[in-house]
């Protein structure tokens, strides 16, 4: 699976986990399961990304497989 396809699945099945508890959709929070870094680039750090240059879009109600 190419690393933006990796990333945006990792991203997607947290939400899907956490519902974000009061955050907004763009931040995951330290000490969640699946947590892996709070801004989108720091989550592309973790994915093997060589920059925190990330940008994100989510497409809600949908399943992760």
């Amino acid at each position: 699976m190419e690393l933006g396809a990796r990333l945006s699945q990792a991203h997607a099945a947290y939400y899907n986990t956490t519902r974000f508890e009061g955050l907004t959709a763009h931040r995951e929070k330290p000490g969640t399961p699946g947590f892996r870094g709070v801004t989108a680039g720091d989550l592309g750090k973790a994915a093997g990304w060589p920059n925190t240059s990330v940008a994100e879009v989510m497409s809600f109600k949908n399943a992760t497989t």
